[in-house]
């Protein structure tokens, strides 16, 4: 999960649901925004529904949500492995699991493990967590049927190391006990990782409670160091979270290092929600990460169409204000060609009244010269200014580029009428963006 993007825990615990929400700010770091509980009997369609409008009420996002599952839900187990490195774990942990479950371990059968360390012979020591998906599933329903996709699940082990972690110093072995109301549970962590964990319960009478507790600390204790071969090893440091009564304090006041005597009701969401970058115990059920995988394809597919979409109208506009352009630039050249048309008719008129000889503009005359000139202008061509001189005819106009003035002057120059055809300018006309240019032509005698 992204360290900077929002975070909203759900932990389900035996009687209520508990519901955190964090946020990343650049100057203060990932801040707590939301806390509350919601009382819950079961796992069903009301609770759902009340999730819907709990968020709904607060204006909370379902973004970046996280399932936690009690640690109940999961079972604990130790396995001692020939291989040194963690690929190498993976694959016999996956094959033995595979043959002890008939081939389910990965799909209704859900594991993480956590290689504790080494022994003597370079056997790996790997404590396994495992949970059926059926224990998993219906927690990922109820949220589910909220409109909520969880994008991972974990245990609220994880989330009681994270939770002593934000005041304690870090330490190469951390022993944390959750006191909750219906049960306890011992955490053994290394560098801030989960290797061990176990739940227990105290019987009903009191007066045998703190002797109890104290027995059940040290068992679990001795568990961990038997796992791990610590040899000498001494128990202290014991970090506490909950709710002691005097008796139980005082039993357990020489292994104590802190103890937080609160019922602390959030402790393992605020320590998810808190720290999002630690190595979290990964209980996620493979259809739930398959569709977490297809809610990201989607919206990578989302994604691609709406900038598809832009690129399109882009083009589009970019082809209309073309369009717009070029018929601009044809209004413009309809309009000067109807400008410079009364002009060239009355040139013509002019011409036919002209007071020098007929001979001198050649045996076809100026009307055979005017339509020799107007019958070879290629289409686009437009003629602004024409002058006449005793067999010199010299005109100006326009033209859509140079290669149409070239053409003109190669008609004319191939023509019976004219001995010579001078191009004596071509140029870009920046108000009409046109080739302006001017011809003088010579008639044979």
């Amino acid at each position: 999960m992204e360290t900077h993007r929002p975070l909203l825990i759900f932990e389900f615990t035996p009687d209520a649901l508990k519901i955190c929400r964090s946020v990343w700010q650049r100057r203060r770091g990932r801040v707590l925004t939301h806390c509350s509980a919601l009382a819950s009997e079961g796992l069903n369609g009301d609770l759902s529904r009340r999730i819907r409008h709990h968020l709904r009420k607060n204006r909370i996002p379902a973004e970046g949500a996280m399932l936690v599952v009690p640690r109940s839900a999961v079972l604990w187990k130790s396995l001692r492995l020939p291989a040194r490195s963690l690929k190498e774990v993976r694959e016999m942990l996956s094959c033995r699991l595979r043959r002890e479950t008939g081939g389910q371990a990965g799909r209704s059968m859900i594991y993480d493990f956590r290689v504790v360390g080494y022994d003597g012979d370079g056997y790996a020591i790997a404590c396994v967590f495992f949970s059926p998906a059926d224990r998993i599933l219906p927690y990922v329903r109820v949220l589910e049927q909220a409109e909520i996709l969880p994008l991972e699940v974990t245990l609220s082990t994880q989330g009681l190391v994270d939770w002593v972690a934000l005041d304690a110093p870090a330490e190469a072995n951390r022993y944390i006990l959750y006191a909750g109301p219906r049960g306890h549970e011992f955490c053994a962590t290394q560098a801030g990782v989960p290797v061990f964990s176990r739940t227990f319960c105290l019987p009903g009478r009191p007066a045998d409670r703190p002797v109890s507790l104290l027995r059940e600390v040290k068992i679990s204790f001795e568990m961990f160091r038997r796992l791990k071969r610590m040899t000498g090893e001494a128990f202290k440091g014991l970090h506490v979270v909950g709710r002691l009564d005097r008796q139980e304090a005082a039993a357990l006041a020489p292994y104590l290092k802190s103890l937080s005597q609160t019922d602390a009701p959030f402790s393992t969401a605020i320590g998810l929600v808190l720290r999002p970058g630690s190595g979290r115990i990964d209980m996620t059920p493979p259809v739930l990460k398959e569709r977490v995988r297809q809610r990201a394809r989607w919206r990578v597919g989302l994604r691609c169409f709406v900038v598809c979409y832009c690129l399109v109208w882009l083009v589009f506009l970019s082809s209309w204000l073309g369009a717009v352009r070029h018929a601009r630039a044809a209004a413009a050249y309809r309009a000067a060609w109807q400008q410079a048309q009364p002009g060239v008719e009355r040139f013509r008129a002019r011409a036919g009244r002209a007071a020098f000889a007929r001979d001198a503009w050649g045996p076809a005359g100026v009307s055979a010269l005017l339509d020799e000139i107007f019958g070879n202008m290629p289409a686009g061509t437009v003629l602004t200014r024409m002058r006449a001189e005793r067999g010199v005819f010299s005109f100006s106009g326009l033209a859509p580029d140079a290669a149409t003035v070239l053409e003109l002057h190669g008609a004319l120059s191939t023509s019976a009428f004219f001995s010579q055809v001078l191009l004596e300018f071509v140029g870009r006309d920046g108000r009409e963006d046109m080739q302006k240019f001017s011809m003088r032509c010579v008639v044979k005698e």
